[in-house]
């Protein structure tokens, strides 16, 4: 299995450990995290629509340059700092959000995903922090996102 199809299996198996969550959704602790369980996964949701309509709408060349040394170290390390960025405006989850918006958001997501494969290796996505980001590192940078938020969640849980 190749890199993009393992990052696709990922991201697969992360959308239904979040639905997995969504009964536990109203769970929070103040000392892990402002959000709450179900706001974790309302973003990890909006995220992954992002990106992949990102991917899809794609046009154009890639941008030139090189991806920052945070950019890289995410992707080989496969692990986010905790605390270090904050989520950009259309990526912010609702307070209060119901089972029924979180199925939507997940079954979007999946959605998304499931159009990426015939999409060109040289589409693009750029990164508000980490910068433009090709097919194969968005689709990493995104199985490395979920993963960071389901740790967070592990441990609101306990």
């Amino acid at each position: 299995m190749g890199e993009i199809e393992e990052s696709y299996a990922e991201i697969r198996a992360q959308i239904d450990e979040l639905r997995g969550l969504v009964p536990r959704r109203d769970v929070a602790s103040a000392d892990i995290s402002g959000w709450s369980v179900g706001m974790h996964i309302h973003h990890c949701g909006l995220a992954m629509i992002g990106i992949a309509r990102s991917l899809i709408e794609c046009d154009g060349p890639v941008p030139s340059g090189e991806p920052g040394p945070n950019t890289s170290m995410i992707l080989k390390t496969g692990s986010i700092p905790r605390g270090v960025a904050q989520a950009p405006e259309v990526a912010i989850p609702t307070l209060d959000v119901t089972d029924r918006v979180l199925e939507k958001t997940l079954g979007e997501s999946e959605a998304q995903l499931a159009q990426l494969p015939p999409v060109g290796d040289r589409c693009w996505f750029r990164h508000f922090a980490l910068g433009v980001l090709v097919k194969r590192d968005a689709l990493r940078f995104m199985s490395v996102h979920n993963a960071h938020h389901l740790d967070i969640v592990a441990d609101i849980l306990g």
